[in-house]
């Protein structure tokens, strides 16, 4: 038995009530968190996965014992143990914990599906590459594998090669495709989609890396991929204007700094290069440039960036059209929006607290926790899932 002393009960078992046709139990429109390393180093103070809501109610998930990196929907997560020093990836839901086949030795870049019925994640050998001066990324050398998490020993290895760490694998909302970039021959990075079993390349990319920071692809609520391809800008099969992304004119030390996210309403993207953010439209016209790096959108008329207030980092509304606003100050954490639009949501740093704020960034609720939240994912109605697009 995988998983050490805990029963290797499957999810479906867990999160399945009253007969097969039964669905699945969702946890809602909520914040999922864990608690930050800083709560996990004081005894006493609670650590797992929790849900608190925008109305303030707070709910443990799944206790103690479990770092989530992926959760799905239903609550359950795949995650770290605590013991830093302990680094086998974990399925966890409800009492089961189960160690991933072929993760005994470490694992990364774990994605469960929004329904929770497959997981992906990358087993191999972690390095930092330096490809130049400016240029330092973590990738792992290895295998991506998908197993069904109600018979993880049906799992199948759908490619070995390089992953940068800053592009895993990300499932469709519906969760029937799973992209990813993979390396096989340096310096072409190849975007790729799996498919029930089937692999096809969307793109490929002649570059160092895609991206070292954050994401330089997402899916849109429709189940179309977004992404970039050197100064190009793709949603779905369409490009939004040749070399759309010179508008940002990055600087060279940042032009791997790259970050990406659809609106809800799928109508307009939102794309970075380091401290410069675009919010471009579909027919390939530009709404804004702005300064700052892309967090996330607030709701379907503005993004949220990070960037400087003077010599502080802040984080900023930025609207299509209007005034750009200073939300918070000394601003370090991730940003994770409902994947409706309908609010968003951020830990101050080193606080006990989740803020929740409306589409137009007026404050919705501050919600006092007993630990210092970290912010895994937002749930949405439907069982959609939207995890941070951008990181400090």
């Amino acid at each position: 038995m995988r998983g050490g002393a805990f029963p290797a009960i499957s999810l479906a078992a867990l999160i399945i009530a009253g007969g097969s046709s039964a669905r699945p139990v969702l946890v809602g429109p909520s914040v999922l968190v864990g608690s930050a390393p800083t709560s996990r180093a004081h005894p006493g103070l609670p650590t797992g996965l929790f849900r608190v809501t925008p109305r303030g109610k707070v709910q443990t998930l799944l206790a103690g014992d479990v770092s989530p990196v992926s959760v799905a929907a239903t609550g359950a997560a795949v995650g770290y143990p605590p013991d830093p020093h302990s680094r086998h990836l974990v399925l966890a839901a409800s009492a089961s914990r189960t160690v991933l086949p072929h993760a005994e030795a470490g694992g990364g870049c774990a994605a469960l599906s929004p329904d929770g019925s497959l997981v992906a994640y990358v087993t191999g050998t972690s390095s930092y590459v330096k490809s130049s001066r400016h240029l330092l990324y973590t990738r792992i050398q290895g295998t991506l594998w998908v197993a069904e998490t109600a018979n993880l020993d049906r799992l199948r290895a759908v490619q070995a090669g390089s992953f940068a760490t800053s592009e895993c694998p990300q499932w469709s909302p519906t969760g029937n495709r799973l992209a990813y970039f993979a390396q096989q021959a340096a310096p072409v990075w190849a975007l790729t989609v799996y498919d029930h079993g089937a692999v096809h390349v969307v793109a490929n990319v002649r570059t160092p890396v895609p991206s070292a920071h954050d994401r330089s692809f997402a899916w849109s609520r429709e189940g179309r991929l977004a992404y970039m391809r050197g100064r190009d800008l793709f949603v779905g099969t369409r490009r939004l204007g040749r070399q759309i992304l010179n508008r940002l004119s990055p600087r060279a030390t940042t032009e791997y700094n790259r970050a990406l996210a659809v609106s809800p309403n799928g109508r307009l993207v939102a794309a970075s290069f380091g401290f410069r953010t675009g919010i471009f439209r579909l027919d390939g016209t530009v709404a804004r440039i702005t300064s700052g790096h892309l967090r996330d959108w607030s709701g379907n008329a503005g993004v949220l960036t990070n960037g400087l207030d003077g010599l502080i980092p802040t984080l900023f509304r930025v609207p299509v059209r209007g005034r750009v606003v200073a939300l918070a100050r000394h601003f370090k954490t991730p940003v994770v929006a409902d994947p409706g639009g309908a609010w968003f949501a951020y830990a101050p740093v080193a606080k006990k607290q989740l803020v929740f704020r409306r589409p137009d960034g007026s404050l919705l609720r501050t919600v006092r926790l007993a630990f210092v939240p970290e912010v895994v994912a937002a749930a949405g109605k439907g069982g959609r899932i939207n995890y941070p697009h951008g990181s400090y």
